[in-house]
């Protein structure tokens, strides 16, 4: 690090100690990612909850849903990794699929993991200076290897999303197929249900854009109205998770609530077309017989 430190282009270097371990908590057993840093330094929670997010000596900042667990809250202690340690703030958005993330001073952190061990060194950049031309000056150094945050970050959601996510994906995605094709059915139904009121149309004079223009207006219609439902249903059940049990972070990013939009929205433009071309090629007189 003292190397690093004193590379061209580096401002300054934070150590960070990080401790993989499982705690027992009110008889329950839970993954957690201990980090030891500087208060005041680069390293700690990125986004703070409740209380203070700078611990010092027997002091720990929390994942919020970790707290929620363990039944504690801040002023509280509690025993980890053998030390009791006094809750000072807790922490969201640090929750990594189910394995909790706690902030300790770095002195803590090193009396767990051994005296004098370091996980990481946070490598600030003087302004101007390039992050690729000093992460290869870093791996020059033996033993040595630079990572640029954006590398660390896919790395970790593509460990995240083969350990975890991948049964996840295959749930939701089974059940998004199996609302599309129920949401076409209910369509495709009442679209059949109304197809004398479109041989009708016909029967009088309406041409086949005023036919299909009707059952595709119908279908845009629904269709946003049910996804504005449905968005909304999904958005209360989120916040309910989040006030109420924040084990897992949720949220709907606006990206996949489009892509979902356009599936529905295809799905049923269909089923309403389907039944109205078969009506629109019935001869007018049939339906006056009828």
């Amino acid at each position: 690090m003292a190397q690093v430190s004193r590379l061209p282009g580096v401002a300054a270097v934070d150590p960070i100690v990080g401790v993989n371990g499982v705690v027992s908590v009110r008889g329950t057993h839970l993954p957690v990612y201990l980090v030891g840093f500087s208060p005041g330094r680069h390293g700690g929670p990125w986004k703070l909850d409740g209380g203070k997010d700078r611990p010092h000596g027997s002091e720990v900042v929390l994942d919020r849903g970790f707290a929620r667990v363990a039944g504690v809250q801040v002023g509280q202690s509690l025993t980890l990794f053998g030390r009791q340690l006094r809750v000072v703030g807790t922490s969201a958005e640090t929750d990594a699929a189910g394995d909790f993330f706690m902030f300790v001073p770095l002195e803590v952190a090193e009396s767990i993991a051994g005296a004098g061990t370091v996980s990481y060194g946070l490598v600030q950049l003087q302004r101007g200076a390039s992050a690729k031309s000093v992460a290869s000056l870093i791996d020059q150094l033996p033993g040595v290897h630079a990572v640029a945050r954006q590398q660390v970050a896919a790395n970790d959601r593509a460990m995240i999303t083969t350990s975890f996510a991948q049964p996840v994906q295959i749930i939701a995605l089974v059940g998004l197929v199996a609302g599309v094709l129920i949401a076409g059915i209910v369509l495709y139904t009442a679209t059949v249900e109304h197809s004398r009121d479109y041989a009708v149309l016909k029967a009088v004079g309406a041409g086949a854009g005023v036919v299909y223009g009707s059952a595709l207006l119908q279908s845009v219609v629904l269709s946003c109205f049910g996804v504005i439902l449905g968005w909304g249903l999904a958005a209360a059940l989120a916040g309910a998770f989040d006030a109420w049990d924040p084990v897992v972070e949720s949220r709907l990013d606006l990206d996949l609530v489009m892509e979902v939009s356009v599936a529905i929205l295809a799905a049923n433009v269909l089923a309403a077309l389907l039944p109205v071309r078969h009506v629109s090629q019935i001869d007018p007189q049939e339906v006056f017989k009828a």
